[in-house]
């Protein structure tokens, strides 16, 4: 446990950067100002302190992968994702068999309850489907797709424990009503996988959906006579839009888009990783019955579809800021604030006094050099050298 930052260059909510102490008590920030932390660690010259990161679209890492169903798979998706400077994050569940949701929510919900400190904290359960448009479906199973939606939908959030926080959908599939239904619970609604028009969008947001899905992916992209999806993710400032900034999955002129078009506090930075991030490159697997392959920093379906990414969050904000152009102080919200308030979680997202003491210290070339969640350092890189 540290009890605080002492003189470092911190992302203070807002001021900006600023050069600063951090006081930290019971794993929250208690005070910042000069000279407030007598005993706090001392941070290598060009570190910098910023709240820690929140990936609100997550599904594996490290070989394992959020509906395999056991809490060691959770955990050791929690622990990669602690060293690329996130705390927070939501577990994400593809298109599968409904046996296999429901044991993949209950897993969730057990690894919520043990609130393992050692990694970083599950804040509920984003289900990307199975409420998709089959001609949207990219890397996700089509035959699991399921069109009894509350039944379905009933049955999961049960076996979480009622912690369900995102849900994707098509709302060409799924109907209005739906969306309303979920938005009236406090569900988050999501426009994904979805081949609905600019004007189903727009419908979808005034029944309460708030944001989309991997904007870009796996919607109906912007034609000049039919905007789509992708227009109203970029002109309707009510909706977040998720962005995997990987360059792969967007390119760098269409992340500048998005910036340009959207609020600085609309966009979400999310990886959509998968069980190939860490593994050895040519790693093949099976997902819901598809084989998937990643090679060359790239995760496709034998058909060559894109089937997730095995992007860090330090490297999303690190490409927005040097090849989107991004100034770092707008960036930074992308990963931090921003999800925080899209999820109502008032207690993380900014380095400020009341706020959960979660920070991730990285260096100028982005590295992580510690994350920290509640005060105590859940990963610490061999080059942060020896300041605790």
């Amino acid at each position: 446990m540290i009890h605080g930052i002492k003189n470092a260059l911190s992302f203070i909510a807002g001021q900006g950067f600023v050069r600063t102490d951090i006081r930290v008590e019971n794993g929250r920030i208690a005070e910042i100002g000069e000279g407030v932390c007598a005993q706090g660690i001392t941070l290598p010259l060009g570190a910098m302190v910023l709240p820690a990161f929140i990936d609100v679209h997550i599904h594996g890492a490290c070989g394992a992968d959020c509906t395999d169903g056991s809490v060691s798979a959770l955990k050791k998706i929690a622990g990669a994702l602690a060293a690329e400077g996130t705390a927070s994050f939501l577990p994400t569940l593809m298109t599968q068999r409904q046996d296999v949701l429901c044991n993949a929510a209950r897993a969730v919900q057990q690894f919520m309850d043990e609130d393992c400190d050692a990694c970083a904290e599950a804040l509920g359960v984003h289900l990307e489907g199975p409420f998709l448009s089959s001609d949207y479906a990219g890397g996700q199973p089509k035959e699991f797709i399921r069109e009894d939606f509350e039944a379905v939908f009933g049955q999961l959030s049960a076996a979480c424990g009622d912690r369900v926080k995102i849900v994707t959908l098509a709302p060409e599939i799924t109907g209005y009503e739906f969306i309303r239904s979920l938005s009236e619970r406090g569900i988050n609604v999501s426009v994904g996988h979805s081949g609905c028009t600019f004007a189903a969008a727009e419908k979808s947001i005034d029944a309460g959906a708030r944001a989309f899905t991997h904007t870009f992916n796996a919607q109906r992209g912007f034609h000049h006579r039919e905007a789509g999806a992708v227009g109203a993710a970029l002109l309707d400032d009510r909706a977040y839009c998720e962005l995997i900034a990987d360059c792969l999955h967007v390119s760098e002129p269409a992340m500048r888009l998005l910036v340009k078009c959207k609020p600085a506090s609309k966009i979400m930075l999310v990886t959509d990783s998968v069980r190939a991030k860490g593994a050895p490159s040519d790693y093949m697997y099976r997902e819901g019955g598809l084989e998937i392959r990643y090679r060359g920093g790239e995760v496709r379906l034998s058909d060559g579809t894109l089937a997730g990414s095995v992007l860090k969050m330090n490297v999303a904000l690190k490409n927005m800021v040097q090849k989107a152009k991004v100034p770092l102080e707008r960036a930074v919200l992308y990963c931090t604030e921003n999800p925080a308030k899209y999820l109502n979680e008032e207690r993380l997202g900014a380095v400020s006094v009341g706020k959960q003491a979660d920070f991730a210290v990285l260096n100028g070339e982005f590295d992580v050099l510690l994350t920290v969640k509640r005060g105590k350092i859940i990963y610490k890189n061999r080059e942060a050298g020896d300041i605790v």
